[in-house]
């Protein structure tokens, strides 16, 4: 493939980690364009300048593109979140509204998120799987030890069960906030309308019920 990168082995840390993030803005371009069902490798590698033989030394399936991608969305939302925790921006007063709008800043995440269990996961090498989990419990323990600091949950327990069930509500709904033009024109016409605005409000009607409920 002419326009594609000319490549030698990757012989130190800096060069494959400039490679791999080479392959992650890819993927992200694509599925900014693209459902995620529809991207396949060989366009990830089409979109990098990568041939496919190359873009194997890196990742076995689209899915570990995206499971790692899913990773580095979890670290920018965590370092966000203990930021916003730490200066008050999230306090008891305001905590559901101000966490559902957190939330809605990282709307691949939450794309990706949904597809956690049912796709990405199963098509995963063992090693990338375990590597996912891990850096995952980093991020669940800095936003449960920032709440639990800031008095927000009287035990860290209670944060990370809040946590691990907002996870759901958030996925479930967050597919309603972002319904296509299609789905609203149909909901429409069946009289069955629920605007994106309905949606979010929805969404912080549960948070704040997890709330109470987790942080007494």
């Amino acid at each position: 493939m002419k326009n594609c990168i000319s490549w030698q082995r990757a012989r130190s840390e800096n060069q494959i980690e400039q490679r791999t993030d080479a392959i992650l803005e890819a993927a992200a371009n694509l599925l900014s364009r693209y459902r995620l069902d529809e991207i396949t490798l060989a366009m990830i590698g089409k979109e990098a300048k990568f041939t496919r033989s190359n873009l194997y030394r890196y990742f076995s399936t689209k899915e570990e593109i995206f499971l790692q991608l899913l990773s580095h969305d979890m670290k920018q939302w965590r370092e966000q979140g203990v930021e916003w925790i730490e200066n008050d921006k999230i306090n008891q007063a305001n905590f559901a509204e101000a966490w559902v709008g957190l939330l809605l800043n990282y709307d691949r995440l939450l794309t990706l998120f949904g597809l956690l269990y049912t796709l990405l996961e199963k098509n995963v090498s063992d090693e990338r799987f375990k590597a996912f989990k891990l850096a995952t419990d980093v991020d669940i323990r800095a936003i449960t030890g920032s709440l639990k600091a800031k008095h927000l949950f009287r035990e860290e327990e209670k944060a990370h069960k809040f946590l691990v069930t907002q996870t759901s509500l958030m996925s479930g709904m967050y597919a309603m906030v972002t319904m296509t033009d299609r789905q609203r024109q149909i909901m429409d016409e069946l009289d069955l309308s629920f605007s994106a605005q309905d949606a979010q409000q929805t969404l912080v009607e549960g948070v704040q019920a997890l709330y109470q409920s987790f942080s007494g």
